[in-house]
């Protein structure tokens, strides 16, 4: 009687933390000061989605709340301002549910760390300034697009790896993750400062 829920555990365990896979998308771009988003994101991105896993009204409600306003909001916003797109990075990996968390957490701190950083306003000897969104996400599903799977050459490809990210489920997502660094406009980075807070950038 006691041996068959025992067995039901160990099986369920051993699915989740071997056979369970999933992704984890990392990308940041680099913008101009021209096409300054910020404040529009700091009106209508509700905050990070960074809870454990769970199926209660409160969680899957959050849950939506940022998958819908990543697809109707972020992205949008990003691929309209593409003009301004500098340098950025996309990086992707399939996964064991373990691996993704850490990967997730890791990277979710490594954006923190710079997000506040308080940058400088313009002045009339650093004409040009710019500042960097980071998304990350991650969940049991498995997105499907090419521009995750090749190294970035250009535009078109970070275009592709936004798209790529709508694909994603709201209901199989564990972790949604938007920052902007500096935090508060007008304040900006110089190229030279934001390359060397984001050394994965590259040119596009």
């Amino acid at each position: 009687m006691i041996l068959a829920p025992l067995w039901g555990l160990i099986w369920h365990v051993i699915l989740d933390s071997y056979f369970f896979r999933g992704y984890a998308v990392k990308v940041e771009v680099m913008l101009q000061a021209e096409g300054d988003i910020r404040e529009r994101l700091a009106r209508t991105w509700q905050g990070n989605f960074t809870p454990p896993f769970s199926q209660s009204s409160t969680t899957t409600t959050h849950r939506h709340v940022a998958l819908k306003l990543l697809n109707s909001e972020v992205i949008p916003l990003l691929i309209q301002n593409r003009a301004w797109w500098v340098y950025g990075d996309a990086t992707h990996i399939r996964a064991r549910k373990g691996t993704l968390r850490e990967t997730f957490g890791r990277w979710q701190a490594e954006s923190r760390a710079v997000e506040f950083h308080p940058g400088q306003a313009l002045s009339d000897r650093q004409l040009i300034g710019y500042y960097v969104v980071t998304i990350v996400v991650y969940g049991f599903d498995r997105l499907k697009a090419a521009g995750l799977e090749r190294e970035l050459t250009g535009t078109r490809d970070m275009q592709e790896v936004l798209l790529a990210l709508t694909q994603a489920r709201a209901h199989n997502v564990q972790g949604c993750v938007v920052d902007w660094s500096p935090h508060h406009a007008p304040r900006y980075h110089s190229v030279d400062q934001a390359i060397q807070r984001f050394p994965d950038l590259r040119k596009l």
